[in-house]
């Protein structure tokens, strides 16, 4: 079976039931590398909208995946530095 591994900053809405269907079918092995870290679980308040965010639907189900451990002081995509994952290459490779 052909493997895809898709990175990715957090959990979206739009992409999670994409994620849960290609690996129901089967037909590759999919999993997907967050990079915010686990940290992105939590109630994050949204400069954009202008709200604390959380999510409606379950964005983590049936499909494999990992939260990348992030060293930045400051995480966050709206940033530069705030993505910052050392180990990427090994848990990707493993």
């Amino acid at each position: 079976m052909k493997k895809l591994a898709i990175i990715t900053t957090h959990p979206i809405q739009y992409n999670a039931p994409l994620f849960a269907l290609l690996s129901k079918r089967k037909r590759i092995q999919v999993r997907v590398f967050y990079t915010w870290g686990e940290g992105v679980l939590e109630k994050k308040f949204d400069p954009g909208f202008g709200i604390n965010i959380e999510w409606d639907i379950p964005l983590l189900n049936g499909y494999d995946y990992t939260f990348l451990k992030n060293v930045s002081s400051k995480p966050g995509s709206s940033h530069f530095t705030g993505i910052d994952n050392p180990t990427i290459h090994s848990e990707i490779e493993d």
